[in-house]
């Protein structure tokens, strides 16, 4: 069983033209085809590294459902990191106590309907990365790091099964949110049974509506994209 990564890889070397994902703009679709988004994502990871990024760190994702969202997944995992999603709608006190409990080092922030919420519950401590949606302050700007590639000395991060890929917390409804852990081998183990169970292939499209810090989402949309093969 290859690790969503892994399988990633697998269908990037198989189909690097293919158009991977769309993202609607403005009543526009712009493209990306596998061969785009694995540069893309390796040139994220090797600028996370240069931002101290270490494997085992964890970097969380705060952005409604977009193109970047995935390719700032695929990042993480190939700096050897673990994500921690958030929900575009969360309080202001969730976010703060998940950032501040993950240990965050990194946070991607993304379009919101309130940034201005957004803004006051992110640490001061904590470095931000900016979506080309998101319009507030931050330390960095995808564009800025996503088109300065990485060099061929930057070696992409091979996890194993067993490494934890990514913390998923709960909503909280209970008390404090609560970080549920999976590893790169959950994640596969889901994806490859999803694909056998509703028989996904290469001619399937998915749109992504669920928020994609739900796990359920993420893992449909997502993790099944590069596991058909």
């Amino acid at each position: 069983m290859l690790s969503p990564l892994a399988a990633f890889q697998k269908a990037v070397d198989h189909q690097p033209h293919k158009p991977y994902l769309r993202q609607p703009i403005n009543g526009v679709y712009y493209e990306y085809s596998w061969a785009q988004v694995a540069q893309i994502a390796r040139n994220m990871a090797f600028g996370l590294k240069e931002l101290g990024v270490e494997p085992g760190d964890k970097v969380a994702i705060w952005s409604k459902n977009c193109a970047q969202w995935i390719m700032a997944d695929l990042a993480i995992m190939m700096a050897g990191a673990v994500s921690v999603p958030l929900y575009p709608g969360q309080s202001k006190a969730s976010a703060q106590y998940v950032l501040e409990h993950s240990e965050a080092k990194i946070v991607f922030v993304g379009k919101f309907d309130d940034e201005q919420s957004v803004v006051e519950s992110i640490p001061e401590d904590l470095t931000t990365i900016a979506f080309p949606y998101y319009s507030g302050a931050s330390q960095y700007h995808w564009d800025q790091l996503a088109v300065k590639a990485a060099p061929d000395s930057f070696s992409v991060h091979s996890p194993s099964l067993q490494d934890i890929m990514t913390l998923v917390y709960t909503s909280g409804t209970t008390g404090q949110p609560k970080g549920a852990v999976h590893t790169h081998g959950s994640f596969a183990f889901t994806a490859n049974n999803i694909v056998e169970q509703l028989s996904v292939n290469s001619q399937d499209h998915s749109l992504s509506f669920l928020p994609l810090a739900h796990v359920a989402e993420r893992m449909i949309v997502e993790a099944v994209s590069y596991t058909h093969l």
